[in-house]
């Protein structure tokens, strides 16, 4: 089977259009996954990113390949490393609030998560 756990899910309230959302996920099965995308009705697109350092300067890439998690492993998705960008938010977020994200798999499987908004 492909079992995916999920936690720490968690995002920082957003003052403009775009959000961040960070989590862990951690492949408790004996097949890789593949994370390719996401999605929120809390926004009008969702993409995987990631900070690098080049040359002293921080910059954001979209993970155009996804993220593969292979088995027994678990990948972070924080601040200043991979991350769920959200673009065109519907609305401010407060803390204590939350929405849903939907995790989207290469195999065409789904997983929602609750990201909770915290400071």
């Amino acid at each position: 089977t492909n079992e995916l756990t999920v936690k720490e899910s968690w995002a920082r309230p957003n003052f403009g259009p775009n959000g961040a959302a960070y989590l862990k996920i951690k492949n408790t099965g004996d097949q890789k996954r593949h994370l390719i995308g996401a999605a929120s009705p809390l926004a009008d697109r969702v993409e995987l990113h990631n900070h690098s350092h080049e040359n002293g300067i921080m910059k954001m890439r979209r993970l155009i390949d996804g993220v593969e998690i292979k088995p027994d492993e678990e990948v972070s998705f924080q601040p200043a490393g991979k991350h769920i960008m959200l673009f065109g938010m519907k609305k401010k977020l407060k803390q204590g609030e939350s929405y849903p994200i939907t995790l989207k798999f290469k195999d065409g499987k789904e997983q929602e998560v609750i990201i909770k908004i915290k400071k």
